[in-house]
């Protein structure tokens, strides 16, 4: 018997698994308990011969959709969690209270050319050459910001202030877009040095890592989202950006409050502490605010976002190189190109009926990539058949009429892919 087990959070694989022959990743030896916690909500791995799934499951000789909350386990040939059954996945998902409304986003993202190396010049330059491409949203992603934590203040790298750079991308005729981590803070962010009390602990009554990251100096903590002043930070801070021009706001690695510790409020689940975290955003954004999730638990995002990433990062190579393999038991959770691939295939039903769905951004270039040129094509023309959003991350210098091309065909194929779902959106 084969299981769909559907992955906890945007990066997270989902997959058939067989009941009885394959294991839960989190058995896997050597997996590292943060990993587990981080793409299942649960720090302990699995019982011997259990497999785990997401909100939904369903077994290759039925074609009905068991359906819950939260975590759905196949233990000794009995299913447990399951609350309720549908015909397909499209239909459970068209029975969730989605957020489908937003219109189909093209856009360019610095990350995939610049990452945490973008400047503002990078930007500046990209913008200026933005006019002949089409692109509703221009984002800057990580890189901008002073520290983790502290997203109101620039780095020496963006001597504008954030106000002056939304003010330029709007008067280019786009919307301006903006990367934040807003669950996480750096230990020498002013934020965690003027509120120690924000920062959720674990069991040895440390600040709670929430994610290690070189590039941000190493170990960062996560907020509490059980302590009411963390929400009223969450709440002003997106207010503030919004306030500042920036009305398209990537929200990325919020799996954090669903992480294990020590919170305020002991009582609340992990689900909630990251549904109440998202909530405190969308007050403070607003309605017409596009939100975009991304690492998130998927489930507790439902209704308050208006895309969903939903698989891990592509990357400029195709399967993980063997000098970059991941945590055991996680590969498929790694930033490669076929690992985005695989998850956009599996989670493709949940496009226009919970959200938009993020598949990641194409790259369009053939230099500067580990990338073929059918890999890059490849890639590109499954985000169009996805009919999800389509983010250009390339310097625009360096493409030529072969990348506008490619873009024609990938966004032609996008909008009646994203037309066909929105149709289907109210069968019963």
């Amino acid at each position: 018997m084969r299981m769909f087990c559907h992955g906890y959070q945007s990066w997270s694989e989902s997959r058939w698994r067989v009941a009885g022959v394959d294991e839960d990743p989190s058995r896997t030896p050597g997996a590292i308990p943060a990993m587990i916690d981080a793409h299942s909500g649960l720090p302990a791995p699995a019982a011997p011969g259990e497999l785990r799934s997401h909100l939904v499951t369903m077994f290759d000789d039925d074609p009905t959709v068991h359906a819950g909350q939260g975590l759905l386990r196949l233990v000794d040939g009995e299913l447990l969690g399951a609350t309720a059954t549908f015909d397909s996945l499209e239909q459970w998902a068209r029975r969730q209270p989605g957020r489908t409304g937003a219109p189909f986003q093209v856009g360019w993202c610095s990350w995939y050319q610049f990452f945490d190396h973008v400047t503002e010049d990078d930007i500046r330059r990209n913008l200026a050459l933005a006019d002949t491409w089409p692109f509703d949203v221009f984002q800057i992603d990580d890189g901008f910001q002073r520290a983790i934590g502290d997203w109101l203040d620039t780095n020496e790298k963006f001597p504008s202030t954030l106000e002056r750079l939304a003010a330029d991308i709007d008067g280019a005729g786009r919307r301006p877009g903006l990367w934040l981590a807003p669950f996480l803070v750096a230990p020498d962010s002013e934020v965690a040095l003027r509120h120690p009390q924000w920062i959720a602990r674990d069991e040895r009554g440390e600040p709670l890592v929430g994610m290690v990251n070189q590039h941000w100096g190493g170990a960062v903590h996560v907020l509490d989202t059980t302590e009411p002043e963390v929400l009223e930070h969450l709440q002003q801070l997106v207010g503030t950006l919004v306030a500042a021009g920036f009305t398209y706001l990537k929200l990325d690695f919020t799996y954090a409050p669903g992480l294990a510790g020590r919170y305020t409020d002991s009582e609340v689940s992990p689900a909630d502490r990251v549904h109440a975290g998202y909530a405190a955003i969308r007050r403070g954004a607003g309605d017409d605010t596009f939100l975009l999730g991304c690492g998130a638990p998927l489930g507790s995002a439902i209704g308050l976002v208006d895309g969903m990433r939903i698989g891990p990062d592509v990357a400029p190579w195709w399967e993980v190189p063997p000098g970059r393999r991941g945590p055991p038991g996680y590969e498929g959770t790694m930033p490669a190109t076929a690992n985005a691939l695989r998850a956009v295939q599996a989670r493709q039903f949940m496009h226009r009926r919970l959200w938009l769905n993020d598949p990641d951004c194409v790259m369009l270039r053939t230099t500067d990539t580990e990338l073929s040129v059918d890999e890059v094509r490849r890639w590109a023309l499954a985000v169009g058949d996805s009919g999800g959003m389509v983010m250009v991350s390339d310097d625009l210098a360096n493409l030529g009429p072969d990348a506008y091309a490619l873009l024609d065909d990938v966004l032609a194929r996008g909008r009646e892919a994203d037309r066909r779902a929105a149709s289907l959106t109210s069968l019963p």
